[in-house]
This record gives structure tokens, sequence and C-alpha cells, in this order.
């Protein structure tokens, strides 16, 4: 008889995926888009959670861990799935010498 675990509530554990990524945070199922997909709530230093969806299939491994194990791997890993740089064809963006992304270097708009 095969032994089988189903976890029906959320879970901590370390993920990582196909491409070299990997972080910590909260996993359980979610099948709102009508497939079954892993959702990682991922921490972040604020207090605050990035959500994510992942195909199970583009997971390389995953080690249920504690919560304190999960949260390192968060701080460690890249859960954001865009940063500025990528999205800025998307949106004007005029940032200030005030906003943490702001780069001098490239405020001109000029492309190396």
């Amino acid at each position: 008889m095969q032994n089988e675990t189903i976890a029906q509530a959320p879970a901590w554990a370390v993920i990582e995926l196909m491409g070299h990524i990997r972080y910590g945070g909260m996993v359980s199922k979610d099948t709102q888009l009508g497939t079954p997909l892993l959702r990682v709530e991922v921490p972040q230093k604020d207090g605050s959670f990035v959500s994510q969806l992942v195909n199970p299939s583009s997971i390389y491994r995953l080690t249920m861990c504690s919560e304190e194990i999960a949260r390192c791997a968060a701080d460690q890993g890249d859960s954001k799935p865009m940063v500025i740089w990528e999205m800025k064809h998307l949106i004007e963006m005029k940032p200030t010498a005030q906003d943490e992304s702001y780069d001098p270097f490239c405020a001109s708009g000029k492309e190396f």
C-alpha cells in the first residue's frame, strides 16, 4: 500500500525553481485559475507578503521546514517577479532622488 500524505493546511517551505530561483514562504494549493498551482506567500522585511503562484512542473525541489528557516530563505531569495527597469516600457515613471530605486546614471533615459 502506498503511503500518501496530503496537506490541506498551509505549511512553511523552501522552494527551489528551475532557473536557479530559491526562496521561502508559506505554501498551499491554489486552483483559482482552473489548474492546481502552488501558492507561495513570501514574507517581506516590512511584515507584508508577496503572493506567488507557481506551476508545479517548474519546481526543482520543495523542502518542508520551520517558519524560521523559510523566513531566512525568503530574506536571501528574490521573490519579486518584476523590477522597475523591466516595466519601464509599460509605465512612464520619473524617479526622484528620494526614491530608493533612483539611479542618477539612468535618469537621462539613455540605454547603454
